[in-house]
């Protein structure tokens, strides 16, 4: 019972971000839903108040990393002080790019209130995956993050560029999550585990295979792949 008392406290942050990010989403899509208060300037009001929500969430982050605790992990997530300091670094520079899409918002005229919340969405998808511990837990942080991506550069739904950049980052991403679950369908066949600790420490005592192309390193070649598509680092940038 401590012990799941003092898991719940780890991620208190992530829930009250969470919590409070639903909230708004429901307040906004009852304003903005009506066609008389359907206007840029409220969008952009939008954006602030998720602004302030990703700052408190960084103050809690911060008051996180100042409590002296030993590494925390479970099968599917690492809650230690590397993972912590990652956070804050994200959060930092997501405020500054929020705070800069303001004026973005007013010259372009976007006037759907998604927008503010697929970038938010993205930036908790991002805390999660610097703490994610397992292969499965892994790929649906990245599809729920990648997502959020292919709706963005979409989003100009008049324009011909960002219709065409939305379709092939939609099909290129597709193919490489058919790699990542590829991928690690080969590492689970051939070690029965996905959390990241047990397969280093399996993999460290297995003797080592003269075989190239095993399971284990078709596997780890097939997320390699998965992983530069995403990336679009070369050979996969084209």
């Amino acid at each position: 019972m401590f012990l799941v008392e003092n898991q719940i406290k780890l991620f208190i942050p992530e829930f009250f971000f969470a919590s409070a990010f639903l909230f708004i989403v429901l307040q906004t899509s009852l304003l903005l839903g009506n066609k008389a208060y359907k206007n840029p300037l409220l969008v952009q009001i939008t954006l602030q108040f998720c602004n302030f929500l990703l700052l408190i969430f960084l103050v809690l982050q911060v008051n996180a990393c100042a409590i002296n605790f030993s590494a925390f992990s479970n099968l599917h997530f690492l809650y230690d002080n590397l993972s912590l300091n990652v956070k804050c670094f994200l959060i930092f520079f997501s405020i500054l790019v929020l705070f800069f899409c303001s004026n973005h918002i007013l010259e372009t005229k976007i006037n759907l209130f998604e927008y503010p919340f697929l970038k938010v969405l993205t930036i908790l998808s991002l805390c999660f995956l610097v703490m994610v511990n397992d292969l499965l837990g892994l790929y649906v942080i990245i599809e729920i993050q990648s997502l959020c991506l292919y709706v963005l550069a979409s989003f100009k739904r008049n324009s011909a560029f960002s219709t065409e950049a939305g379709l092939k980052y939609f099909l290129l991403g597709s193919l490489a999550s058919c790699l990542l679950l590829l991928g690690i369908a080969f590492i689970y066949s051939h070690l029965g585990i996905t959390d990241f600790q047990n397969i280093y420490s399996l993999t460290a005592s297995l003797e080592k295979s003269k075989f190239l192309f095993n399971p284990l390193n078709v596997g780890l070649l097939f997320l390699l792949a998965g992983f530069l598509f995403k990336l679009a680092i070369f050979p996969f940038h084209m």
